[in-house]
């Protein structure tokens, strides 16, 4: 199938977001590398949500785009914020770029990328549609031993200085059950904290069918058993 390798610029939701990608194509038979120079395909995971951001992910990208040029036939795929904000200007933007992809649904934008690999022309992924949650069943963080878990995603307030509820869409809250399974999967492997995020975690669970409480929650999870803590995040 090949092989593959992510750089993330950006915050905490962002490094879950990069797990996600990474769980769906290792799961299609991908190969994770940590060396650019080895990986067949090469993905940066880009922030925009402000001026400086935007400035790393291109910094990123620029340099990504200097390994493609001197390991042909590498290709490159901007995924993340940035596309999801400004859409196909991207690929005018950095025309060594093989495709966007954003972040509304990333399972499918992973389903689109084994589609579109062997494509020869720049092509830019940016559904509508959006994912409510995904479980992830590999789940290794590289920031150990603390973790951050993504409560829910996404974020209906609409301010008028703030551009997520854009690029990420409605708030979305992954049920109770889901987020007690990858706790006990981290805390079984010896993760001693974890940070629990989302864009705004204390609206967490208004929007699931019986509107559990941001406590309930933290009660669901303090009764897992052991040595670990729990903190929070954007609240």
């Amino acid at each position: 199938m090949g092989s593959v390798y992510f750089a993330t610029v950006g915050c905490p939701k962002n490094e879950v977001d990069t797990q996600i990608w990474l769980d769906c194509l290792s799961k299609s038979g991908y190969r994770i590398l940590d060396n650019p120079n080895e990986a067949d395909f090469l993905f940066i995971n880009t922030c925009a949500f402000i001026d400086d951001a935007r400035l790393e992910s291109r910094e990123a990208i620029e340099a990504m785009g200097k390994i493609k040029k001197s390991f042909p036939p590498k290709k490159l795929y901007i995924v993340g914020c940035w596309p999801q904000m400004d859409g196909e200007r991207l690929l005018t933007m950095f025309p060594f770029a093989d495709a966007i992809f954003g972040n509304r649904n990333i399972p499918k934008s992973c389903e689109s990328f084994m589609q579109l690999c062997s494509h020869k022309e720049q092509v830019a992924y940016l559904p509508d549609e959006t994912c409510n949650w995904y479980p992830l069943t590999n789940f290794n963080p590289t920031t150990f031993p603390y973790a951050y878990l993504k409560i829910a995603e996404g974020c209906d307030n609409f301010c008028s200085y703030c551009t997520l509820p854009c690029i990420r869409g409605p708030y979305r809250s992954m049920p109770i059950n889901i987020l007690v399974e990858q706790t006990t999967h981290l805390v079984t492997h010896g993760f001693k904290e974890i940070i629990l995020i989302a864009q705004e975690t204390t609206q967490y669970g208004q929007d699931l069918p019986d509107k559990p409480e941001l406590v309930k929650l933290l009660d669901e999870l303090n009764s897992i058993e052991g040595d670990f803590v729990i903190r929070l995040m954007y609240a």
